[in-house]
């Protein structure tokens, strides 16, 4: 418990030392409004020309995620990886596979996927109509 003690303590006493020590130069003292501008994401998502979106379209996709019969096995939908309840992803390191096999990868979080411009973890896809 002491040694525990002692190693925060040093720990706490080489941050203050080195944030005191520390050049001014390495704190840019400049506005990140336009840095973050950069990553902000656009006010609508973007949908293709060719499938434009529709109130329809976005009940069947709910139902089609929720339906195990899309599957191989026709046991797993979607949401068995890309669980709502834990961000659309899952708490596993890796990922269990359609016939009950341990994958190699942990399931990716589907939040702001609309946004994103490849899929796959290898980048494979290049638009979700492609993934699917």
């Amino acid at each position: 418990m002491l040694e525990k003690i002692l190693l925060i303590s040093g720990f706490l006493i080489l941050a203050y030392l080195g944030f005191e020590i520390c050049p001014k130069f390495l704190f840019l003292e400049t506005d990140i409004k336009p840095l973050r501008a950069g990553f902000r994401l656009p006010e609508l998502v973007p949908y293709p020309s060719h499938n434009p979106y529709s109130v329809q379209k976005e009940h069947l996709g709910r139902k089609l995620f929720m339906d195990p019969l899309l599957s191989g096995s026709g046991q797993m939908s979607c949401a068995s990886c890309h669980q709502p309840t834990y961000f659309f992803t899952e708490r596993l390191a890796q990922a269990i596979g359609d016939k009950n096999q341990l994958l190699p990868r942990r399931s990716p979080s589907l939040l702001n996927v609309a946004f994103g411009t490849s899929f796959f973890w290898d980048g494979r896809a290049k638009t979700l109509e492609e993934q699917s």
